[in-house]
């Protein structure tokens, strides 16, 4: 399958201070691709550097298959679309607004205003083409907005945090329209959110975003410390980990949900990484049984509903063993 995006060692800085760090990355092309980390991840910085709004510092990446290079980024900008955050509404009626952008494009006037009313009405914003901008709600300017990215009916969609601003009725519209323009128009959409749940719901991949870097899954049990013993351990404070056979070094460790083990059971008892801990709570989530155990320090399990926890109940007393393939070092 043909990548929309391939990067390759970039890193990129804000006053020498790093913010990506990224090794390999795959976008394939005509998929629906969430960029999910706590703020201050990354996740807008990368998705600027997609839409070709900043260049990496070091390291190289393509577009549909072509190196990118400095003086071609005003052109590979008019191929995407991207909706900020906090979109920036121009002194002009809404209808103006959505146009704007197909005007620089060389559409003629009427044409503009034909392609902008269809982004309109695509946002069921219909109605508001003489409207200002001061005279709407965040929602309202959020779908104006999105309207205008819309109307360019660019090769790739950048969105960043897409639900920001709207109500409930206005996130499941935006929702269908991204998986339209995907199932239907087979255009690749790149979005960033801070909320799992949102990215679910609409992506064939979550790529997790945490300290710039591209790390294997969400940082649900995320711990910060120190590497001792000569690389062998990384002590938390209040639990220790053994890390002589996981790769990577930092001072934050990541424990992925789905690869922990449970038992009521000793038979972890003398396994490295092995925790005795306790339930603290039991929830559905989507398609998994989600348990909170305190062993030291709190851990979320994710184990498949398919699976036996028949045994389980608040307050039982459990061993957890964690493997070396769910440690990341970040």
């Amino acid at each position: 399958m043909i990548a929309s995006y391939s990067i390759k060692d970039v890193a990129f800085s804000y006053s020498y201070q790093p913010v990506l760090m990224i090794n390999t990355l795959d976008i394939p092309a005509s998929s629906v691709i969430a960029l999910v980390g706590p703020n201050g991840s990354g996740k807008t910085t990368l998705l600027h550097l997609l839409a070709f709004l900043i260049t990496p510092q070091k390291g190289s990446f393509s577009f549909f298959g072509a190196k990118v290079s400095a003086s071609e980024l005003i052109r590979l900008r008019r191929r995407v679309g991207l909706l900020p955050q906090n979109p920036y509404l121009f002194k002009c009626s809404v209808l103006e607004n959505v146009a704007i952008g197909l005007k620089l494009r060389g559409f003629s006037r009427r044409e503009a205003r034909k392609m902008a009313i269809e982004g309109l009405k695509k946002v069921r914003m219909e109605g508001y083409e003489s409207r200002w901008p001061n005279s709407l709600s965040g929602g309202e300017a959020q779908r104006i907005a999105l309207a205008r990215t819309l109307a360019l009916n660019p090769e790739v969609f950048l969105f960043d945090e897409p639900a920001n601003h709207l109500d409930l009725e206005s996130v499941k519209r935006t929702e269908q329209l991204i998986l339209n323009l995907n199932r239907n128009k087979k255009k690749t959409v790149i979005f960033t959110t801070h909320n799992l749940s949102f990215a679910q719901n609409l992506t064939d991949f979550v790529i997790h975003i945490f300290q710039g870097q591209v790390v294997p899954t969400a940082p649900y049990n995320l711990f910060r410390g120190q590497i001792q013993h000569g690389g062998k351990i990384f002590d938390a404070s209040a639990v220790q980990f053994d890390i002589s056979k996981t790769t990577g070094r930092g001072t934050c460790l990541i424990v992925d949900p789905t690869k922990i083990s449970i038992s009521t059971q000793e038979e972890f008892a003398n396994l490295p990484n092995a925790f005795h801990g306790r339930i603290i709570s039991l929830s559905l989530l989507r398609d998994v049984v989600k348990i909170e155990a305190f062993a030291g320090e709190k851990f979320e399990i994710h184990a498949p509903t398919s699976s036996d926890i028949t045994s389980l109940r608040i307050g039982r007393e459990i061993w957890l063993h964690i493997g070396p393939n769910a440690i990341t070092l970040v």
